[in-house]
């Protein structure tokens, strides 16, 4: 398991002053703690945790402003989808269209009126706080675990699959029927087929590259015991 605590940015004078007080307080409440190169592993009822403490770039308020006004825009979207017809009013009326081109209008316009100056303003309070760091934090933060592979993995296969069972249902006629007019064995098994759709397109080339790698294996020990 990974924790990252935040802490205020000025909780701390350094990222290793930080490191080594949480290190210490860790030890001093009978834990057992170990540095590591960035994290600090500790060892709870037999649950190995990678600690990794970080300070925040900003007090919090800019985030809290953002959040605001992407909850702001958000609302607007309800307001104006449900006023201009983009969506009807009962949602058991809703289709899989409906959906799809009311969360499309959202993100379109959270893009423009808050992605649009929320991203500019976040690279340039994290490049100010980036050059003010001292050589060794600049290390430090460069030289820090990578983790989220797997979180962008997992998140590409919820993706697919969800591209998958939208081109179930546009294939199959359900597009246009609204929600109330579906059955729940249609939504489980929809979603079911999708899945065994990305099972096998996924499956059959790990199923090509294991095939390959156990001859490749075994052609190498051929030749190293001649």
């Amino acid at each position: 398991m990974d924790l990252c605590p935040y802490f205020k940015r000025n909780s701390f004078a350094t990222l290793r002053e930080m490191y080594f007080e949480i290190l210490e307080l860790f030890r001093e409440e009978g834990l057992n703690a170990n540095p590591q190169t960035v994290s600090i592993h500790v060892n709870l009822g037999g649950n190995d945790i990678d600690v990794v403490p970080a300070r925040s770039l900003s007090d919090g308020s800019g985030n809290a402003a953002a959040a605001v006004a992407a909850l702001l825009v958000f609302l607007w979207v309800v307001a104006n989808a449900q006023a201009t017809g983009l969506v009807p009013v009962g949602l058991g009326e809703w289709t899989v269209g409906h959906v799809l081109a009311f969360f499309l209008n959202v993100i379109l316009w959270e893009l423009i009126l808050v992605a649009s100056w929320v991203t500019p303003v976040a690279l340039a309070v994290f490049f100010l706080w980036y050059r003010k760091l001292p050589a060794e934090e600049r290390r430090a933060f460069e030289g820090g675990p990578r983790r989220g592979r797997r979180a962008g993995a997992n998140g590409g296969i919820s993706f697919f699959t969800g591209l998958v069972w939208l081109l179930i249902v546009w294939t199959d006629g359900r597009w246009n029927r609204a929600f109330k007019n579906w059955t729940f064995n249609e939504l489980v098994y929809s979603w079911i087929a999708a899945g065994l759709v990305v099972l096998l397109i996924a499956g059959v080339p790990a199923l090509m590259y294991l095939l390959w790698s156990i001859r490749r294996s075994d052609s190498m020990r051929q030749t190293s015991s001649e």
